[in-house]
């Protein structure tokens, strides 16, 4: 029973944290789908407060997460828990029911599930969550209080220092569609060669002297029979490319997506989804952008969702001259989680993406430093991501030898 115990405190524990991480890593995608529910369950007047909750949400579960998989408070950790996952098994039963938003956002941009695949998913864990519960007082830490204490602390900060860079900067991991690397024009090719295609089960009613029958394909009666009705079902979806809502268009509403995408220059696209939101600290980076790209002869444009004529009054009041195009704000959102935020792109294969805050300066505008950069992103990204949690391990190793470690072999 102790091996059992150990497991499912240790199982939940990687569920929480895991689910604290990928919401932590993207508080904005955390906080868009915080609106979605406030507006379905009719609390617009909660939308302001939106990303609060998305940090806070992360947060919370990445400290239980990680208080369970380090065995600190744990008799209290438990019950908060089961009381986290019994309260979020109920709400996806009856988002499953009423299906308000299509995908739960549990999750993140990580793993995407239906409703029911996440209630589903919540009876799973739901078994060894109670068994933690139920064996709560069987468990006992090694370490002294104020250890334990440290460590949720530690935990909570960690979660927030991810939020905190993510939102500042851009996701650290990203898990979307419009990721470094991606081809738009691949990823959205419904035609490719060897794809899965749609399967379908066909069955045929006929009727004879009064009584009606079911047949397959490959087992018709013969002409005695009278066809009824042909009832055809699809069995599996096969392949549904990953980018389905890039559609881009001019002012006169003419689509100019594959004009944009079989460009052969390198490409700054600047996405604003909502020209009235963006920061003021923003403009500078704009200019910058429509003035040296250009000159070094790259294809520049905005893209964003906001009124024609609130973009047309915005650029004349900023005298700026770039091309500006329009598209749908969920998918402006998607792309890049920075309003505004700017993409790199030779011929739709997306090398880098900035914060508006993080675009490089003028002297590293050229295409040889630009595409320097998109070369080094993702090492860079995944080398710091990965030396951080190295450190705050060795860091969070020193602290519990040194402060909370009682027995050293208990």
């Amino acid at each position: 029973m102790k091996l059992l115990r150990n497991f499912s405190r240790l199982l939940i524990g990687i569920l929480f944290i895991f689910s604290g991480f990928v919401k932590a890593v993207d508080p904005l995608g955390s906080t868009y789908k915080f609106t979605d529910y406030f507006m379905a369950f009719g609390m617009d007047w909660l939308s302001p407060a939106a990303l609060f909750f998305a940090v806070a949400l992360s947060a919370v579960e990445f400290a239980i997460g990680f208080a369970l998989i380090n065995n600190v408070f744990t008799r209290v950790i438990s019950v908060i828990m089961f009381i986290f996952m019994s309260f979020f098994t109920v709400l996806t039963f009856y988002l499953a029911l009423t299906n308000p938003v299509t995908d739960c956002g549990c999750f993140g941009d990580a793993i995407k599930l239906t409703n029911w695949q996440t209630f589903y998913k919540n009876l799973v864990f739901m078994i060894p969550a109670s068994i933690v519960f139920w064996k709560r007082n069987h468990f006992a830490s090694c370490f002294n209080r104020g250890a334990q204490l440290i460590i949720v602390i530690i935990g909570v900060l960690i979660s927030l220092y991810i939020s905190k860079q993510s939102y500042n900067h851009l996701p650290a991991v990203d898990f979307r569609a419009y990721n470094v690397g991606t081809d738009i024009r691949l990823g959205m090719s419904e035609e490719l060669q060897g794809a899965p295609q749609p399967q379908f089960e066909t069955k045929i009613v006929y009727e004879k002297d009064g009584e009606q029958k079911t047949f397959t394909t490959d087992n018709l009666p013969d002409s005695t029979w009278q066809w009824v009705e042909t009832i055809s079902k699809q069995i599996e979806k096969g392949y549904e490319p990953p980018i389905q809502n890039f559609h881009l268009t001019d002012r006169s509403k003419q689509d100019v997506t594959d004009m944009v995408l079989n460009d052969e220059r390198f490409t700054l696209m600047v996405v604003a989804y909502d020209i009235e939101k963006m920061p003021e600290e923003s403009y500078t980076t704009l200019h910058r952008i429509s003035d040296i790209g250009e000159a070094n002869g790259f294809q520049v444009f905005m893209v964003t969702a906001s009124n024609p004529a609130d973009v047309n009054q915005f650029k004349r009041d900023q005298s700026l001259m770039t091309t500006t195009y329009f598209a749908d704000p969920i998918t402006l959102k998607t792309i890049v989680r920075s309003n505004p935020g700017i993409v790199f792109m030779k011929s739709g294969l997306i090398l880098k993406k900035w914060h508006f805050d993080d675009f490089p300066g003028a002297n590293k505008m050229d295409e040889y430093n630009l595409y320097k950069a998109s070369l080094e992103s993702k090492n860079n990204d995944t080398l710091m991501l990965t030396g951080f949690f190295i450190l705050i391990w060795m860091l969070l190793s020193a602290i519990f030898e040194i402060v909370g470690f009682k027995s050293r072999y208990s």
